[in-house]
């Protein structure tokens, strides 16, 4: 009986550490009800609970009930009280030093015209397509990839992973561009509809999801008056996108081959139960130093091991599942225990570094950068694609990401200081 009692303690503890962070920040930054970090929650969250409650409930035999999942899922809440702690230094600390939200604003910063926005987002977009092109040949065809996102997706990125990764940052730079320079809403969602027809291609529904919640974020942003509507009708067809994905990847649907979509937990509980069993014991640095090795293209060096950084466990439950490219997830903070065990959570959660600045960036634009004013200035849409970008850095590292950010700011501001002689059409 108590035992049950800490159960459903326990569970009872993720969506409400997770609301509580929201509100933490929501309250901070004297934001409404409706603001980006509330849409993001609400689009969100019921897939982040339908990873950590339903996959679990069907799937094993104890349902939640399962001593192996609930540590597991422990093991998501002291992280989720970690980056609460977190959020309050860091937050706190910026109330007590306002002036150094205004330093990113406050540098010398250049203002690109409507025409050399324009040419800045068809460069990225230029970068994107070509890439993918390029990528998409490697190992399949440009046509075959078109007529089968999904295959192309699972099957075919060996090799050109890094080629894949900087064709979706690419893309996703001018979706935020475009949508920053339009002179409408009517045109900013012509530019949402259009990019999310071309993040189709990447062949996975969460991006599809991603592009869209962006699109409500900017629609926020510039206060549409029928932004309630825009979810509706295009969210229902964004909804009809990745359930027609979904059942393309998984062929024949049940209710079993629907909820082991959700399995996140269910795999993680398989990790904890062979750690308590002895038989997987932890890592200790293994994974977080291999982990580098994601930083080398495949294309550039072949012999680059299949199994490195997280994908050691993966490589425990799924032997050669690696080098076909086929990684199960696993939820919660199961890669940080993998290496140091709790402390190793505890770390991570306390000392997240890009989290931090993410805190940092967003405050800078919640407190003192007015879209209307700033949209043209180069310091507030770096600031912003930081931020909002839907699939900015997805696969890249971070050391890498950093590199990439001083680039992206580098290009941004060579456009705002380039004098164009014709003019774009």
């Amino acid at each position: 009986m108590f035992e049950n009692v800490l159960y459903a303690i326990n569970i009872v503890l993720f969506p409400a550490l997770s609301i509580f962070i929201l509100e933490f920040q929501r309250r901070h930054w004297g934001l409404g009800i409706v603001n980006p970090l509330s849409l993001l929650f609400v689009i969100f969250f019921p897939v982040e609970v339908a990873k950590t409650f339903l996959g679990p409930l069907f799937l094993l035999d104890d349902g939640l009930n399962n001593k192996y999942y609930q540590y597991s899922l422990l093991m998501t809440n002291v992280n989720l009280l970690g980056t609460l702690i977190l959020t309050a230094i860091v937050l706190l600390f910026l109330k007590k030093h306002p002036m150094l939200a205004k330093i990113p604003l406050r540098q010398k910063s250049y203002v690109l015209s409507f025409n050399k926005m324009k040419r800045l987002e068809f460069f990225f977009l230029g970068i994107s397509l070509l890439l993918f092109f390029i990528m998409s040949n490697h190992s399949y065809s440009f046509i075959e990839w078109l007529s089968s996102p999904r295959t192309g997706y699972q099957l075919h990125r060996v090799g050109v992973g890094s080629l894949y990764a900087l064709s979706l940052t690419s893309l996703s730079i001018a979706f935020v561009i475009a949508t920053l320079r339009c002179t409408s809403n009517s045109r900013r969602i012509v530019k949402i509809l259009v990019y999310v027809f071309f993040v189709y291609f990447f062949g996975s529904k969460g991006f599809i999801i991603s592009y869209f919640i962006y699109g409500v974020i900017i629609l926020w942003f510039f206060q549409f008056k029928s932004l309630n509507l825009f979810i509706g009708i295009v969210g229902g067809a964004v909804c009809i996108a990745v359930i027609y994905n979904l059942f393309t990847a998984l062929g024949q649907i049940d209710i079993e081959t629907f909820f082991s979509y959700f399995d996140y937990y269910v795999n993680s509980a398989s990790f904890y139960q062979a750690y308590f069993d002895g038989s997987l014991p932890l890592f200790h640095g293994k994974i977080f130093l291999t982990d580098f090795w994601s930083l080398v293209p495949r294309g550039i060096y072949p012999d680059k091991p299949f199994v490195y950084g997280f994908l050691h466990v993966n490589e425990f439950f799924y032997p050669g599942e690696a080098a076909r490219t086929n990684t199960p997830a696993f939820g919660g903070p199961t890669k940080a225990f993998a290496d140091f065990g709790i402390v190793g959570v505890i770390i991570s959660s306390l000392f997240n570094l890009p989290f931090v600045f993410s805190l940092f960036f967003m405050n800078c634009l919640f407190v003192y950068g007015n879209i209307f004013v700033h949209k043209f200035n180069s310091s507030y849409i770096f600031l912003f694609i930081i931020c909002f970008s839907p699939t900015f850095l997805s696969f890249i590292p971070i050391t890498l990401g950093i590199v990439l950010c001083l680039l992206l700011l580098f290009f941004i501001m060579v456009f705002s200081r380039i004098t164009w002689r014709s003019k774009v059409i």
